[in-house]
């Protein structure tokens, strides 16, 4: 009797432990003070092999053995292709499952405002595990044929917020997911121009100039707060039949942002605001949606002219005379900060 007490205890020992182990190890740690442990699978593999992978990062908890034996008790021998994100507390039969049936998490793209199409490119290739030139193809061949103005139009219109898709999306079904959001925004373009007190020069624009005049102030623009006063300076240069005269477009022209130099101004160039008069040909950059809101939100004064302060803020002025006048007491300070910059140096 006593035999068969002892036999039954050890019996339900090895079960508990046994179930325990297969049902509620975690098996994994985070490393760098990360939340949980992502797992890239790009073809379908063996489970061995993901365990293999794991164990060469440092967050797999058990030994190889242990790992294949509960993946092969649960019948999970192989993993589906997918991005896998696993909090650390998440019981191993629970994150095996998920890889073997493919039940994978979707991949939080962050689109910067004011970027460029490489870098565009480039970050989402790193975000996404994938090359770079693939989705630049996939991009260009939305605008295949068209011209360069075409090309960046769309490029605008990937508006910088956070947009979630399935690490296993081609390229193309990436792309489609990121323009959602404007298309969205230009569905509701015709109700916004013709609702509210708004500037009235906004009345008659499309969404594409909207989207256009917002890139130039995105690039203009450090601060939030003085957006809408921007936008309404360009506005008013607008209405009035005067240049533009925007920095952004020259810098977009030559192909650097930098300090323009007086030659600068006098590049041949369709983007140039300084030679042609009215919008450029298209957005210079992928506005955010604080610089689309500040078109149709844009401030209505008397201003037409700005100068831009150490700060990175702006001094506003109505009459080209105080415009001289601010931007005089402007180039003096640079020219001091110059001179002490000088002296310093002599004095090292």
């Amino acid at each position: 009797m006593i035999h068969r007490v002892v036999f039954s205890v050890v019996l339900l020992t090895v079960f508990w432990s046994r179930n325990e182990r297969l049902h509620t190890t975690h098996a994994l740690i985070p490393v760098d003070g990360n939340e949980a442990v992502s797992i890239v699978v790009s073809e379908q593999i063996a489970m061995l092999d993901v365990g293999r992978d794991l164990r060469d990062r440092g967050v797999l908890t058990l030994p190889l053995a242990e790992f294949e034996w509960i993946a092969r008790t649960h019948g999970w021998n192989q993993a589906r292709t997918g991005y896998y994100e696993i909090p650390p507390d998440t019981p191993i039969s629970s994150w095996l499952r998920d890889l073997g049936l493919g039940l994978q998490q979707q991949v939080t793209l962050t689109i910067p405002q004011g970027t460029t199409p490489d870098r565009l490119f480039q970050l989402l290739a790193t975000s996404l595990q994938v090359d770079s030139l693939s989705l630049s193809n996939a991009f260009n061949s939305l605008v295949d044929g068209l011209p360069q103005s075409e090309r960046m139009t769309l490029f605008a219109r990937i508006l910088p917020v956070n947009h979630t898709v399935f690490w296993t999306a081609n390229e193309a079904d990436v792309w489609q997911r990121l323009l959602e959001p404007a298309e969205a925004l230009e569905r509701r373009h015709e109700e916004r121009i013709t609702s509210g007190n708004i500037h009235p020069a906004v009345k008659n624009m499309s969404f594409f100039e909207v989207l256009t005049l917002a890139s130039i102030t995105e690039w203009e623009a450090l601060y939030d707060e003085e957006k809408t006063t921007i936008s309404g300076l360009y506005l008013n240069r607008i209405q009035r039949g005067m240049r533009l005269q925007a920095d952004p477009t020259v810098n977009y022209a030559i192909g650097e942002r930098r300090a323009l130099l007086y030659e600068d101004y006098r590049i041949e160039h369709p983007y140039n605001t300084y030679l042609f008069r009215g919008l450029p040909p298209s957005p210079i950059t992928n506005p955010s949606l604080s610089s689309i809101e500040s078109i149709y939100q844009a401030e209505q004064h008397d201003y037409l002219y700005m100068v831009a302060t150490p700060e990175r803020t702006h001094e506003f002025n109505s009459t080209y005379e105080d415009h001289l006048a601010d931007v005089e007491v402007w180039q003096k300070w640079r020219a001091e900060q110059r001179r002490l910059k000088r002296e310093r140096e002599r004095s090292l």
